[in-house]
């Protein structure tokens, strides 16, 4: 069995590999430290086993985007009170139903968004979806549902610029993500980044 620090080694290995190659001589920066590289940190609690967390800044050539990576135990999922349904999005979402709920962009952008669910090859299922958050912010998010575990990555097309290291105060914006939708399902979808 794993140690917690010989997952963190692992994800940091996985997301490396995979972010490099998909993107050939991408900056990969913590966007808590600023340090190059991964920095992995406890996730949100989500039961008895333990979760773990990176947020990273990618500079292409064309600027920065901002890519999250959630691997987590499963648990489970919020049910609907006796006074109503569930408001607060489960976590993990396994329906694009769940996906949304207590979404920022519901219902003011409903027709900026938009979810698929698929099944992978061992089984798994893969929630993938592009929410457009206003006229430029726009979120790529894959989640993959495994039998134990799951993986929930993130791609934005903007990053907020670090004051005093010469980037604009404001958020600055891709055309779009730097990865397309099914690659970044590819990359959420590699059984490494289960816990």
């Amino acid at each position: 069995m794993e140690t917690p620090a010989q997952v963190k080694q692992r994800l940091v290995n996985t997301l490396t590999s995979q972010l490099t190659a998909l993107l050939p001589g991408v900056q990969i920066n913590d966007r808590t430290t600023k340090q190059a590289g991964i920095t992995i940190r406890p996730g949100q609690d989500n039961g008895p086993g333990q979760s773990y967390h990176a947020s990273v800044r990618l500079t292409t050539s064309p600027g920065s985007g901002t890519f999250d990576a959630l691997s987590a135990p499963r648990s489970e999922s919020p049910t609907a009170s006796p006074t109503g349904p569930v408001t607060d999005r489960p976590q993990p979402p396994t329906t694009c139903e769940q996906f949304w709920a207590g979404s920022q962009t519901a219902p003011a952008h409903p027709d900026d968004r938009q979810c698929t669910v698929s099944v992978g090859p061992e089984g798994q299922i893969v929630l993938a979806a592009i929410d457009k958050l206003d006229t430029q912010a726009v979120r790529y998010e894959v989640v993959v549902l495994w039998a134990h575990s799951y993986v929930d990555v993130t791609l934005e097309n903007y990053f907020e610029g670090w004051v005093n290291e010469g980037d604009p105060p404001n958020q600055t914006f891709l055309p779009t993500p730097q990865l397309t939708l099914t690659q970044l399902a590819t990359l959420a979808e590699n059984p490494a980044l289960g816990v």
